[in-house]
């Protein structure tokens, strides 16, 4: 998967290249070779293109960069490859590559607890004021305290979503 999305990543400024540079199609012109055929036959090709470039004394950087990003892509795909046959056959992977583990246990646990504590006050007030449409307020609410946990200040994110609130009902009846 971290493949599939280092891929992704790579191709985005590709297709930004100059359509009539003979560099950038050549650039392209291995990328897709690596969808294709086996992918050492265009690395071997970039990494050559690439020491090449090194070695002028003129280094053109934009150029440098558009042929790094082209390895980038080339070697994305044969981790992607690799990965793919490790699925298939049930084989360890050549690359294993190992997510980093965060003890935000207590972050995810206060955010949880923030977001319990907003339901339950919403839900007790909406059941004594015998609101009619307090399945679309309690869904908001939970929608904004999810929302605030991605934030950097979930109260600063509250008071502000508070105020858009307040504004956004006093625009539609005006």
């Amino acid at each position: 998967m971290l493949a599939l999305v280092e891929i992704v990543q790579q191709v985005r400024p590709l297709r930004l290249l100059a359509h009539g540079d003979p560099l950038a199609i050549t650039i392209k012109d291995q990328c897709l070779a690596a969808l294709d055929d086996p992918h050492w036959e265009a690395l071997a090709f970039l990494t050559k293109l690439r020491e090449i470039e090194l070695s002028r004394p003129d280094i053109v950087v934009g150029a440098l960069w558009q042929i790094q990003q082209a390895v980038r892509f080339v070697e994305s795909k044969s981790l992607l490859d690799d990965g793919l046959l490790s699925l298939r056959e049930g084989l360890e992977p050549a690359r294993d590559i190992r997510l980093p583990h965060r003890g935000e246990f207590a972050v995810a646990l206060g955010n949880a607890t923030r977001i319990e504590i907003a339901l339950v006050a919403g839900a007790t007030f909406l059941v004594f004021a015998g609101w009619p449409a307090s399945v679309a307020a309690l869904t908001i609410t939970a929608i904004l305290c999810a929302l605030g946990t991605t934030m950097p200040s979930p109260s600063k994110f509250a008071v502000a979503a508070m105020v858009s609130f307040a504004l956004a009902s006093y625009a539609s009846t005006s």
